[in-house]
Formats: structure tokens, C-alpha cells, sequence
């Protein structure tokens, strides 16, 4: 039986003397499988997608921070290319455009 998330591993932690086994989890072929599915590791492929083929994310690239209360743009410019996140830090809700 799996651990749930959240929930320290004290057993492999004492077997491996590794501090950081505590939370980690080793996954399997079948876990990672199973864990291409879910909506949130779409999303996190898409946005890893996005950082790798966009021109805005060249090796010359610089970033432009902007912040206004509650309100985060990251600005992300290589060149003529660009690509902003805007985010609302209480709502949680943001675009990239």
C-alpha cells in the first residue's frame, strides 16, 4: 500500500539514511502510467511545452517583474519575442498571453 500524500516515510528514511526520504516518494513504470492522466500533469506538460519551444525563453532572454497589491506580471522577452503571466495572488486565477 501506497503512502498518501503528505505522510512521512519514517521506515524509508531509516533503511536509505537519507534525510530527504522522509516525503519523498519513488515512483513506478505503472505509477507514472497512471499519473499522465490526471488534469494537473497535463497542465504542468503544457506549461513545460510552452517554456520550451518559445522564442521569448531564447538563451538572450531577460524577465521584467511587475507587481500592484494583489496583482503579479512576469514578463518573459527575447529579442522581440515576449510572453507575460498575470496573476491575481488572492484569487488565484492568471493567463499567459
Amino acid at each position: 500500500m501506497g503512502m498518501l500524500a503528505g505522510e512521512n516515510d519514517i521506515e524509508l528514511m531509516e533503511h536509505t539514511k537519507n534525510g530527504r526520504d522522509i516525503n519523498r516518494h519513488y515512483y513506478t513504470a505503472e505509477d507514472v502510467e497512471r499519473e499522465q492522466s490526471r488534469p494537473v500533469v497535463q497542465k504542468l506538460k503544457e506549461l513545460m511545452e510552452l517554456r520550451n519551444t518559445h522564442p521569448a525563453f531564447g538563451l538572450e532572454g531577460g524577465i521584467n517583474v511587475q507587481t500592484n497589491g494583489d496583482k503579479l506580471m512576469i514578463t518573459r522577452i527575447c529579442g522581440e519575442d515576449f510572453i507575460t503571466l498575470s496573476a491575481n495572488l488572492t484569487t488565484y486565477e492568471f493567463d499567459i498571453k
